[in-house]
């Protein structure tokens, strides 16, 4: 279990329940609309809803994409042997020579035989010499941006998708289950959660034995 927690910044990062996960943080999926939009807000929900994605599309975005992936694999330990089956749903950015990246792939995770299910949101950006980069952290109005995407009708089947299929994976590998209710009981801090309350009553105590109370 000391690899797991060594590395649980990674796993968040790959794990299906992570499809959860990174669909609230980076896509909010779940965020609610404003009930009074503004004619300019209307405007673009639009826009976004006339967006269409495309996969696989800009060879180049496909290649950063995955070498992004690949230059994770040594920092996780050996804890993630691979990403497999990455495809990248592209849709135009908000800002010229930008693009806004779903990035599908299934993880194969160790000690589990099914591929874990997960998807991630990239920021692209196309320099002037046609240089593609991921631009990171994403910048507060491009997130904005991101979490607007939920009304597009594309997207949210994209994310159905994805989040059955891990389910499916989940059911169909009691090993990939265990893990993944493994790292939902880790906290910030790599401890499952019983394990910090342990820690908190202990140094509770300590403290109040030093104080002489």
């Amino acid at each position: 279990m000391q690899k797991i927690k060594k590395n649980q910044a990674v796993l968040y990062g790959i794990l299906g329940i992570l499809v959860i996960v990174l669909i609230v943080v980076l896509i909010a999926v779940n965020a609610k609309k404003a009930e009074n939009e503004e004619s300019s807000s209307l405007e673009q929900s639009s826009e976004i809803a006339g967006l269409s994605l495309q996969q696989d599309t800009v060879p180049e975005i496909n290649a950063l994409i995955s070498d992004h992936y690949a230059a994770l694999i040594p920092t996780a330990d050996t804890i993630i042997e691979s990403y497999n089956n990455l495809s990248c749903y592209i849709a135009e950015g908000p800002v010229k020579d930008s693009y806004i990246v779903f990035a599908y792939w299934e993880a194969k995770i160790i000690n589990t035989a099914t591929l874990a299910p997960g998807i991630e949101t990239f920021f692209v950006q196309k320099s002037q010499d046609g240089v593609y980069s991921i631009t990171s952290p994403i910048p507060a109005d491009i997130a904005q941006y991101i979490r607007s995407l939920q009304d597009n009708e594309q997207v949210r089947k994209l994310l159905d998708d994805t989040e059955k299929k891990y389910q499916d994976a989940l059911s169909a590998d009691v090993n990939l289950k265990a893990f993944s209710e493994y790292i939902k009981s880790l906290d910030a801090n790599g401890k499952t959660t019983e394990a910090s309350e342990t820690t908190a009553t202990s140094e509770t105590t300590a403290t109040s034995e030093t104080s002489g109370t």
